[in-house]
């Protein structure tokens, strides 16, 4: 019987051994793309509407952050469904017009949604983006780990 190595043992691996096979990739769908303030519905009775788009200036506190304009999407979610949704499993993304990325932050006014929302509940958040461009060119797309399907929100 071997002695039990330490913690800090540079011989220990990182992680546990994968004990079953990766899951396989599941393709996505945008959705039909809406308009600010026009709901869309990721099929599963979850209902995304992006009620503005605002030009705000953030500050950067975080690694990778940067400070200056930015985006604040404003977020509603309603859960039309018969079950709970986590809302931890939503993702919120932005991109310009030539559809390249733009880097989150996480200060105010961003407030991400969390928690569980009870079937007939609605809930709303603030994602934040630095914005190098136009306000008026922003896509956002909104995801939820329940459905393939997503959100594409357009000017």
């Amino acid at each position: 019987m071997s002695e039990p190595r330490a913690v800090d043992d540079p011989d220990e691996p990182l992680s546990p051994p994968a004990t079953s096979a990766p899951a396989a990739p599941v393709d996505t769908e945008p959705l039909e793309p809406v308009s600010v303030d026009e709901p869309a519905d990721f099929g599963n009775g979850l209902v995304a509407v992006v009620t503005e788009i605002q030009a705000v200036e953030v500050e950067a506190a975080r690694l990778g952050e940067t400070a200056g304009p930015a985006a604040a999407v404003h977020l509603d979610v309603h859960n039309e469904s018969d079950a709970a949704l986590d809302l931890a499993g939503l993702a919120v993304n932005a991109s310009d017009k030539e559809g390249i990325p733009l880097v989150p932050n996480f200060m105010p006014p961003a407030e991400a949604l969390s928690g569980v929302l009870e079937p007939g509940d609605s809930a709303a958040g603030v994602y934040v983006f630095r914005l190098a461009g136009d306000i008026d060119a922003v896509t956002v797309q909104v995801h939820h780990n329940t459905t393939p399907n997503f959100v594409v929100i357009q000017p």
